[in-house]
């Protein structure tokens, strides 16, 4: 790892707990809930001010973020302060469910620890030391958001129409992860594919925080915070399996920060502070700014946690309904618009999976978590059912049952049946079984944790047979809890390190999006292309990479599906897809290669799914006479647009 990925890691991790832990202190947080909260509050402080700075300064960068969060902590100071002065009779001051020892901070410090080094090593290992180029579809999208956002300093969401849809008035497209991501490449000058693969390693130390922090609050067990946030690196379909499939870095990042929520969520609902509901405000916006759908899956589990406490006290507080109230009047103000921009922009492309398994081996597949591996993991399947179990053990938590069976349900209804309800209830989360299996993994990290608690304490009542007080010895606690934690390691090789590699390191690759052979062509772009112009590409090649790794601007920066996106990416985009090997005689085409000033074209051979097919527009580029060939290889070619008439655009 060099001294570049270790600066950026450094960046990423000030970057997503600075701004969220200055609004928290502002807001009255302290303890592991304003750590905890503190990922999910920046993210919401970059969705409330980069749709807006742009208009109002020359371009984001860390100095937006930094005074977006001043005026935000500033706002919340105000907030404290007015409500300590004439809403103090409708709060409660914050309390712990249980006090903590150094010690017991200490070691949930050191298991958060220990989860974020092993998801960064796994990532390391997984992706060629970081540097690796993801060979799926949606990775040209987000290198190219990150690029240009780094580049041009535009962090408005509809701003990123220029990749591929420059003519659409409705683009939206939710891009908090992508804002965050870029501050880091403006700051360290990490090449992009290093950074979001960093970024995908961290997926699994903010949601080890964020585990650690709920725990925190709601069970107050020391126990189970340091186990949770241990195995929140372990299983392989969260973060693991999100970051091989799509990959889906932005909603992956919207489910570590759902914890981070909740952990807030609930200390505001118990304190009705005013701060606090302000802070969830905030939070709930992130959460929208770095996915819609990442949003709704966290109010499912929220809703849980309301119906488990107004059942359990056999009334729904007033009070408490006010409280949501306020948060809810709050975000609204943000999270509505940007939940209608985001559906206007959706209903411009449908998308239907193929179902995958029957309903039966589809439950098994995520319950017993080898939905993307060959073999159940079941060093952590079986501290899973005994935690399942014992759930009456889990105290301040069981609601969290609420939310994994929901996702499980929506997960066998997606992988196994189609139709209309099908997509009504699986719409919000594009029918994907690889989401539900990232939000299922949410409730299975906790029982994981609590099961390896339950397994502590019976080999502790085993130990008071022998001797009479032994097992309430505070060394003695600690102790059997390492012990069942190494045995945890021994039995899973490090918490499964290996398989989770496994599972990442399947989307990289020499191909078939981009090659060795495919890049050597696109570093030649570079000395090529002038600034300012463009390079005709085929979408689905792999070739929209060039933005992100050369900063060389192709005319389609993202793959796209033709029966979907012809409607939203313009005319002369629809036309040079489907005819510019007509270039020699067709004055419309010329006509648009000239005013979109394209100089250049690319064609690679490798394709980013193994059933898309070459444009038509660039399947006979040979026989065109206005290309001059400048550079081949056995992977791709590049050539130089010269016009009938002798000119060359640009």
């Amino acid at each position: 790892m060099t001294g570049t990925h270790l600066l950026s890691i450094g960046v990423l991790g000030a970057l997503l707990l600075l701004p969220g832990l200055l609004v928290g202190l502002a807001a009255g947080l302290r303890g592991w809930v304003l750590f905890g909260a503190a990922p999910v509050a920046t993210y919401g402080v970059i969705g409330v001010f980069s749709p807006y700075f742009p208009g109002l300064l020359p371009r984001w960068s860390v100095w937006a973020l930094l005074l977006g969060t001043v005026i935000a902590a500033a706002l919340l100071l105000a907030v404290r302060w007015a409500a300590h002065r004439w809403y103090g009779r409708f709060q409660e001051p914050i309390v712990m469910p249980s006090v903590w020892r150094w010690q017991h901070h200490v070691a949930v410090a050191a298991a958060v620890a220990v989860a974020a080094g092993v998801g960064l090593l796994v990532t390391y290992r997984a992706t060629g030391a970081f540097t690796g180029i993801h060979q799926f579809w949606d990775a040209m999208f987000h290198v190219n958001a990150t690029r240009f956002i780094a580049d041009s300093g535009q962090s408005a969401p509809g701003a990123l129409r220029v990749i591929n849809a420059p003519d659409n008035p409705d683009f939206y497209y939710p891009n908090a992860y992508h804002v965050l991501q870029a501050t880091v490449v403006q700051i360290t000058g990490q090449p992009i594919p290093d950074t979001l693969n960093i970024g995908g390693g961290a997926f699994a130390a903010t949601l080890s925080l964020g585990m650690a922090a709920l725990v925190r609050v709601t069970s107050g067990r020391p126990a189970l915070a340091t186990t949770t946030a241990l195995v929140s690196c372990a299983v392989s379909s969260f973060p693991a399996g999100l970051q091989f499939f799509g990959p889906l870095w932005p909603f992956a990042a919207g489910i570590t920060v759902i914890p981070s929520f909740l952990a807030l969520f609930t200390v505001a609902v118990r304190s009705r502070a005013l701060s606090a509901l302000v802070l969830t405000a905030l939070g709930t916006i992130g959460l929208a700014a770095l996915h819609p759908s990442a949003a709704i899956a966290a109010a499912v589990y929220g809703v849980g946690f309301l119906l488990f406490r107004w059942v359990a006290a056999r009334k729904v507080p007033l009070r408490e309904l006010g409280a949501l109230a306020i948060t809810g009047a709050v975000a609204a103000v943000y999270v509505l618009p940007q939940l209608v921009a985001a559906a206007r922009s959706a209903g411009n492309a449908t998308v239907s999976w193929p179902t995958v398994a029957a309903p039966g081996p589809a439950f098994g597949g995520v319950f017993f978590l080898n939905f993307d591996v060959p073999y159940p993991q079941w060093w952590l399947v079986l501290p899973m059912l005994v935690g399942l179990f014992s759930v009456k053990k889990l105290v301040g938590l069981r609601w969290m049952l609420f939310g994994g069976a929901f996702f499980t349900l929506l997960f066998v209804v997606a992988a196994s049946y189609k139709g209309f309800l099908v997509r009504l209830l699986t719409d919000p989360w594009w029918n994907d079984v690889w989401r539900f299996a990232g939000l299922v993994a949410l409730a299975q990290v906790v029982l994981i944790g609590s099961g390896l608690v339950v397994i502590r304490d019976a080999a502790l009542r085993g130990l008071s047979g022998f001797r009479a007080g032994l097992a309430d010895a505070r060394g003695v606690r600690v102790g059997a809890l390492a012990v069942v934690v190494l045995l945890l390691v021994v039995l899973t090789q490090g918490f499964y390190r290996d398989l989770n590699r496994k599972v990442i390191n399947a989307a990289y690759g020499n191909g078939p999006t981009v090659s060795e052979l495919e890049r050597a062509a696109m570093d030649e772009l570079r000395t090529e292309v002038p600034p300012g112009e463009l390079v005709m590409n085929d979408p689905l090649d792999g070739s929209p990479w060039m933005w992100a790794l050369n900063g060389v601007r192709p005319v389609f920066g993202h793959a796209l599906d033709p029966a979907a996106d012809f409607k939203v990416i313009g005319p002369d985009r629809v036309a040079l897809f489907d005819h510019f090997d007509e270039l020699d005689t067709d004055e419309g085409i010329q006509d648009i290669v000239r005013r979109q000033r394209i100089t250049h074209v690319y064609i690679g051979e490798g394709f980013a799914t193994p059933t898309s097919e070459r444009a038509p527009g660039m399947d006979d580029l040979a026989s065109v006479r206005s290309l001059e060939l400048v550079f081949s290889n056995p992977g791709a070619r590049i050539y130089r647009v010269v016009l009938p008439d002798g000119t060359t655009p640009g």
